[in-house]
């Protein structure tokens, strides 16, 4: 998976997720303008399946730490929480998919509150779980084979 990523695959999965904007103010053949769309209407089901597909490739690259900075870089995490909207259960899910595995790094917290990310999904796991990365840095230096055979322990943040 590493590899289709480097491929830069990233920011174009990223781009599909939007869905494409019809102009303000459409008019109809006979020159009267077209009624606006409720917020919410159904998408074309190609484009729907095209998202829904977009989204599905980012789950599953979201489950890598390399991966998930290549998403925030690309500014994957706005159309993401969008997709918390669709009617499309497997969208919905892909979507909840990417934002929580995002979400597990802590350091992705502020920009999953500023793009309005739900709650559950800002902070998926307790504060006492969460490992600090300076403390595991600092172990990880320290450790010896010894330790990684028989599974050092982790310091826990309170």
């Amino acid at each position: 998976m590493e590899q289709v990523a480097a491929c830069g695959v990233i920011p174009p999965l990223v781009f599909l997720l939007t869905p494409p904007q019809k102009s303000e103010g459409a008019t109809s053949k006979k020159g009267k303008a077209k009624p606006k769309k409720k917020k919410g209407a159904a998408l074309p089901p190609v484009v729907d399946l095209a998202i829904q597909n977009a989204a599905g490739a980012l789950h599953h690259l979201s489950f890598l730490e390399s991966t998930i900075r290549l998403m925030v870089e690309a500014r994957a995490i706005h159309p993401l929480v969008g997709l918390l909207e669709s009617r499309n259960l497997e969208t919905f899910r892909h979507a909840t998919g990417v934002l929580y595995n995002i979400a597990l790094d802590p350091d992705n917290y502020q920009e999953l509150v500023d793009c309005r990310a739900p709650a559950y999904l800002t902070r998926p796991l307790h504060n006492r779980w969460l490992i600090s990365k300076k403390m595991q840095e600092q172990q990880h230096s320290a450790w010896t084979q010894e330790d990684y055979e028989l599974g050092a322990p982790y310091e826990i943040v309170q």
